[in-house]
């Protein structure tokens, strides 16, 4: 199976918008058969609903944290993610 990449150029918004919606289990999936076997189903149906009117939710964009090589930095981001978090 192709690894999944969050900046993937996708055929169509309904391929991307399917592929937005797959857990991490999924691409964890090594047998191509079976991964494609399980994309198709879930393709299948969202052009189903597509068909019947319904609109194509967005799919926003994954943003990827920058790598930080500054440790009183990272101390300050996770400082402020444990505060966001209650802990």
């Amino acid at each position: 199976m192709m690894a999944y990449r969050p900046n993937q150029n996708w055929s169509h918004e309904v391929v991307k918008f399917t592929a937005s919606r797959l857990t991490a289990k999924f691409y964890a999936i090594e047998q191509e058969q079976e991964a494609y076997a399980l994309f198709k189903k879930s393709y299948e149906q969202v052009c189903a609903l597509v068909k019947q009117g319904h609109e194509l939710p967005k799919v926003h964009p994954v943003v990827m944290a920058k790598k930080v090589s500054d440790k009183a930095t990272a101390y300050q981001y996770l400082s402020q993610m444990k505060q966001r978090l209650g802990a």
